[in-house]
This record gives C-alpha cells, sequence and structure tokens, in this order.
C-alpha cells in the first residue's frame, strides 16, 4: 500500500501513520515485522537512517521506510511503493499500535 493510501486508512481509524520517538521504539517496531519486511513511518524528529541514506534517488523518494537492507534503520522512498503499515493512536500518554 502506498504512504498516502497507509496514511488514508489510518486517519479514518481516528489515528495517523507511527511517529518513531525514540530508539527503543524503532527498536520495537522493528522486531515486531517479519523479516525482511519494511513499514512506512510518518516520521519524527530521530534519524535513523541507513548508510548513505537518505539520497532521494531517482529524485522521487519523499516517504521514510523503516527495514533498510533488512535492518532496524531508514530509508528514503517513492510514496508510491507498497510497504506495510503501523498506525498509532495517541491516549494520553501511551501509543497504541496497530500493525497492518
Amino acid at each position: 500500500m502506498s504512504w498516502s493510501e497507509a496514511r488514508s486508512n489510518c486517519l479514518a481509524l481516528g489515528a495517523d501513520l507511527v511517529v518513531v520517538r525514540n530508539q527503543e521504539e524503532n527498536d520495537f517496531l522493528y522486531a515486531n515485522i517479519p523479516v525482511g519486511g519494511k513499514l512506512w513511518l510518518g516520521i519524527s524528529d530521530v534519524e535513523n537512517f541507513g548508510f548513505g541514506e537518505p539520497n532521494n534517488a531517482g529524485y522521487d523518494e519523499d516517504c521514510v521506510e523503516l527495514g533498510f537492507k533488512g535492518s532496524s534503520k531508514w530509508n528514503d522512498i517513492s510514496c508510491n511503493r507498497s510497504v506495510a503499515y503501523v498506525c498509532e493512536i495517541i491516549q494520553q500518554q501511551d501509543p497504541y499500535l496497530t500493525f497492518y
């Protein structure tokens, strides 16, 4: 599913794409996706890009995925690619995650 489709689905649920706030959250997300899997991110101020990323290859990489080359690093990628996603609902201080 594209980034915009994934975000629209999350918004329809009263949520949004997951935003990584620290390394612990990043590691939790990575540990809970299938091996070799990737997830769209809503992005954050934390940066965890893989080596050489973001690189905007092809001048069309405006979205971010978790799971760069099978690692917990990030990659900039075309928003039209099909990637799994996680919706996050913030309830007071504790986020509630739903994997799709």
